[in-house]
C-alpha cells in the first residue's frame, strides 16, 4: 500500500477545507468570517471525519463531485506535523480454482510501442491456493492492434458482445458428432476466456455432453485404481462407493474417459455465428500423467454461474488454442478462425 506523507502543507491544506475562508469579490468587499480551532483528537480519524462533515456542510461537493462518488481516506495525525493514510482501493477476484487478493493501482503502461495512459490494473498480494503455486502459465502469443494473418487460417467470423462486462456473446447450439443435441437450441449465452484451463457449461448441459463422450466421474476411477485384494463383502462395499462416487459431483466438475478409446469418440462443435466449430477427441482429452498411472480428463466441466450474469458458457484455453480468437474493442465483437 502507498503511503501519504504531507506535513505543513497538509495542515493548511486541511485547513483551508476544514474553516471557512476569507476571500475578496473583485469590487473588494470584504466578508469576514470568525475562525474556530477545533481540538484535534488523536485516538480517532477526527481528520478523515471532519473532512466528510465539511463536504457535507459547504457544499464542496458541487466542485468535487457527489458525494458517494468522492473516496475519503482516514488521516492519522502525528504530533499535528504529519498527516498520513492508506491510498489503495482493496480488490479480491475469485476464480474456479483459486483466488486472488491485493489492490487497484494506477500507471502508464507500454507494451511495444504502444503506450496506454492512466492503466488501472491489480497488484496481487495473496493468491492462496496451489493453483498459482504449481501452475505454469506459459505459450502462446498475445498481439495488439491488429492481427498476424501467421496465426490463423482462412476468414473470422464475428459476433457481437452482448455483455461489455464480459467478452459475452450469443452461442447457437452444441452438436454431438453431426447430430444436433438442442441443449442451446434456443440460444445459449458464453464468453471467451483466457483465464479459464478447460471448458465449463451448466451442470445439467455439461452431465448430458459427458454422457455422450463416454466420461465417468473421477472419484469412481480413483476409487477402482486403488483395490486391493478384498473379500466378497469388501467387495461389495467398494461397489456401492464406486456407484456412489459416480453419482457425485467431482472436485472440480471434471470427468475422465478411456484413454484407449478416442478413436471411438464423437466429435463435439458448437455453432457461432451461424458457423460449426468442431473439437475432436484428441483436442477435447486431456492426459494427465504418464504410464499405468495417466488418466484422461474430459475438457468439459460444470460450472454454473448464477444469474444475472449466469447461466454462461466459457469457453477457455481449449478452445483457444484450435480457434485464433480476436478481441475487436472497437466494434464491439469477437472473431473466430481455425489456428495456423
Amino acid at each position: 500500500m502507498g503511503t501519504i506523507i504531507k506535513t505543513t502543507t497538509v495542515t493548511l491544506f486541511l485547513c483551508l477545507l476544514l474553516f471557512p475562508i476569507v476571500f475578496s469579490t473583485p469590487n473588494e468587499r470584504l466578508i469576514r468570517i470568525g475562525l474556530k480551532k477545533i481540538k484535534i483528537d488523536r485516538n480517532n480519524r477526527l481528520a478523515g471525519e471532519a473532512l466528510k462533515a465539511s463536504i457535507r456542510k459547504y457544499g464542496l461537493h458541487e466542485n468535487l463531485g457527489e458525494p458517494e462518488d468522492i473516496d475519503i481516506v482516514a488521516l492519522k495525525n502525528y504530533l499535528d506535523a504529519q498527516y498520513f493514510g492508506e491510498i489503495g482501493k482493496r480488490a479480491d477476484i475469485q476464480y474456479g480454482t483459486g483466488a486472488i487478493s491485493g489492490f487497484f493501482s494506477e500507471d502508464h503502461v507500454t507494451v511495444g510501442e504502444l503506450v496506454v495512459k492512466h492503466q488501472e490494473f491489480i497488484e496481487s498480494t495473496r493468491e492462496p491456493g496451489i493453483t498459482f503455486l504449481v501452475a505454469k502459465f506459459d505459450g502462446g502469443e498475445v498481439v495488439f492492434g491488429g492481427m498476424d494473418p501467421k496465426h490463423y487460417k482462412g476468414e473470422h467470423t464475428y459476433v457481437p458482445v452482448t455483455h461489455k462486462g464480459y467478452w459475452q456473446f450469443d452461442m447457437g447450439d452444441v452438436l454431438i458428432g453431426d447430430q444436433t443435441t438442442g441443449l442451446c437450441a434456443g440460444g445459449c449465452s458464453a464468453i471467451v476466456d483466457s483465464g479459464t484451463s478447460l471448458l465449463t457449461g451448466p451442470t445439467a448441459i455439461i452431465a448430458q455432453v459427458n454422457h455422450a463422450i463416454g466420461a465417468s466421474g473421477v472419484m469412481a476411477v480413483v476409487w477402482a485404481q486403488n483395490q486391493l485384494k478384498l473379500n466378497q463383502t469388501q467387495e461389495r462395499i467398494l461397489e456401492y462407493l464406486n456407484q456412489l462416487c459416480e453419482r457425485l459431483p467431482s472436485p472440480m466438475g471434471e470427468s475422465v474417459v478411456d484413454c484407449d478409446g478416442l478413436s471411438s469418440m464423437p466429435s463435439v462443435s458448437f455453432t457461432i455465428g451461424g458457423k460449426i466449430f468442431e473439437l475432436t477427441p484428441e483436442q477435447y482429452v486431456l492426459e494427465v500423467g504418464e504410464g499405468e498411472v495417466a488418466q484422461c480428463i474430459s475438457v468439459f466441466a460444470a460450472l454454473d454461474v448464477p444469474p444475472p450474469r449466469g447461466p454462461l458458457w466459457i469457453l477457455g484455453d481449449v478452445f483457444m488454442g484450435q480457434f485464433h480468437t480476436v478481441f475487436d474493442h472497437g466494434n464491439l465483437q469477437v472473431g473466430f478462425a481455425e489456428a495456423a
